[in-house]
């Protein structure tokens, strides 16, 4: 999944936690708010990495040069 698509899957992800946070009255130890909580911590966290990973790969190749 390239950087746009995994972005729009974090916002689609945020829209519906916060619709099934609502729906379970802001439960949030209800199993399925913290199972899309825990699906958008690891897709943020793979978004937030890419820059890191591009950098390096960009640095590795001046290195090798």
């Amino acid at each position: 999944m390239d950087s746009e698509g995994l972005g729009q899957m974090i916002e689609d992800l945020k829209k519906m936690l916060i619709d099934v946070a609502a729906r379970r009255k802001f439960n949030l130890q209800h199993p399925e708010v913290q199972q899309i909580s825990r699906t958008l911590d690891g897709y943020i966290l793979e978004y937030m990495q890419r820059p890191r990973e591009a950098a390096k790969q960009q640095t590795r190749q001046v290195l090798s040069e």
